[in-house]
């Protein structure tokens, strides 16, 4: 059954047009209520001129703007038609206002006054503005990385592109791939610490980590340029033989690799600053930790949330990338240094229903899960402050660039996965991002917004120990 009130911000005056309900449906729209009197009364009703009557009271309609817009109507009619209109106008139902905004009704209240005369008393709440302001939080979260990646360890440990070149013979041998060889040992040693091997470079435990170094006997792997497969139906292959680097001495033996020993004159041990020194330092402190079963050690992070809230659903974000939460959460919520004007937290910035959902067309930001208030985009240059400015002050180790409190502010973020709730009348949209310590996050794995995965052989990483890249 369609039926005609005055829902909303309309009245029952006797002079306003308007629609029937509930929202969509197809009769003609009609004048409800009492005129003011100009020398005759006249009464009309969703049926037309007739002898049954409908008024709006007064003090109808009561509007509330609070944490929903809600309105109230309070009309005065006959019995019969308001027993038919409390029949018709459930909790749930859509109705729409002569200005086209939607509302659902919230309670319907039916009370006689007499035979003759019926109060009918509806409440209804907005679709189409008013939804609850944002909520942001954000809480410590355990990141539990490997002792190995922690920050203490991690820089001394990971080559980087830039580092240095030993000579030895003819050919040089970066330092980067002495660094892979102390991380190898060390991962070795994190897999069989007790169970020590003859094949000195693949199974060597702690103590020749510091012996191999300090006596001139550490060996790399290089491969044989000369290696040729094993005939059909033969499987031997030579055990890796030593080389010293010349290129008129290369070994005669089909083996895959050669070892090569690194002197102990192309690094200073002694010189706290050299990079082998240092990475040395770093393994045999870790593997200290790892004596007292401290391979997870605490490394805090943060998750943070930023809630928005819809009248309808929405697209879902699905995460999985690296992603700066200063350039997308506002900056009332991230900014220390705002002024009044900024801090003041608005509503949510909430369109209605029926806009172009087509990605990337104008006006379309609750439909694409963006909100109209700008992020104040914290990015280097920008002079802008934020909650997180002081991590480096307070654990230099973790977040700063240089382990000081001198260096600049240094992390890695992960945008995770949205989720949505329905709650009575708003879909809860909250967007989360895990903030943790640089080189948690694999730049590999989690791209960046929008980029691609790799398409060929070409889009694999083929330098995975560029500390850049981590």
């Amino acid at each position: 059954m369609s039926w005609v009130l005055p829902v909303g911000l309309d009245s029952a005056d006797g002079v306003t047009v308007l629609p029937w309900q509930p929202s969509w449906s197809p009769a003609p729209a009609h004048v409800v209520g009492t005129p003011l009197p100009t020398g005759e009364a006249y009464v009309w009703t969703s049926a037309g001129l007739n002898k049954t009557f409908c008024e709006e009271m007064p003090g109808s309609p009561r509007i509330e703007r609070a944490e929903q817009c809600t309105c109230e109507h309070r009309l005065k009619m006959d019995k019969q038609s308001a027993i038919n209109y409390w029949v018709q106008m459930p909790r749930g139902t859509i109705v729409t206002d002569s200005a086209a905004n939607m509302w659902r009704v919230l309670s319907c209240e039916y009370t006689r006054s007499s035979d003759l005369e019926t109060e009918l008393h509806y409440v209804m709440e907005s679709l189409s503005f008013d939804s609850p302001p944002d909520d942001f939080g954000i809480h410590e979260v355990s990141m539990d990385l490997n002792i190995i990646k922690h920050p203490r360890y991690w820089w001394a440990l990971c080559p980087y592109e830039s580092d240095s070149e030993i000579q030895v013979g003819d050919n040089w041998f970066g330092v980067t791939e002495v660094k892979e060889a102390i991380i190898r040992m060390v991962q070795n040693y994190i897999e069989s610490p007790f169970y020590p091997s003859a094949n000195q470079i693949n199974s060597l435990i702690q103590c020749n980590i510091i012996n191999v170094l300090s006596n001139g006997n550490f060996q790399i792997q290089t491969p044989n340029p000369n290696f040729k497969a094993p005939k059909s139906g033969s499987s031997d292959i030579p055990a890796p033989v030593t080389w010293d680097g010349f290129n008129a001495h290369i070994p005669s033996t089909n083996c895959l690799y050669f070892l090569v020993t690194i002197p102990s004159t192309a690094f200073n041990l002694s010189d706290p600053n050299d990079p082998i020194a240092t990475a040395l330092a770093a393994a045999k402190e870790l593997i200290s930790k790892l004596w007292r079963q401290e391979d997870t050690p605490y490394i805090a992070g943060f998750e943070l949330t930023w809630t928005q809230y819809f009248f309808h659903p929405v697209y879902l974000n699905p995460g999985g990338y690296r992603e700066d939460p200063r350039d997308w959460v506002p900056g009332y919520f991230m900014d220390v240094a705002a002024t009044a004007a900024v801090t003041l937290i608005p509503r949510g910035y909430q369109g209605s229903l029926g806009q172009d959902p087509t990605p990337g067309a104008t006006g379309i930001t609750p439909l694409n899960n963006m909100d109209q208030v700008p992020a104040l985009q914290y990015g280097a240059g920008t002079g802008k402050s934020s909650i997180l400015d002081c991590l480096v002050l307070y654990n230099p180790q973790c977040f700063s660039s240089d382990g000081t409190v001198n260096g600049v502010l240094n992390f890695s973020s992960l945008r995770t996965a949205d989720d949505m709730d329905y709650e009575r009348t708003w879909f809860k949209v909250p967007h989360k991002w895990k903030i943790a310590t640089v080189g948690k996050w694999d730049s590999d794995l989690y791209k960046l917004l929008g980029q691609p995965g790799p398409q060929n052989a070409l889009g694999f990483n083929q330098n995975p120990f560029n500390m850049a890249q981590l």
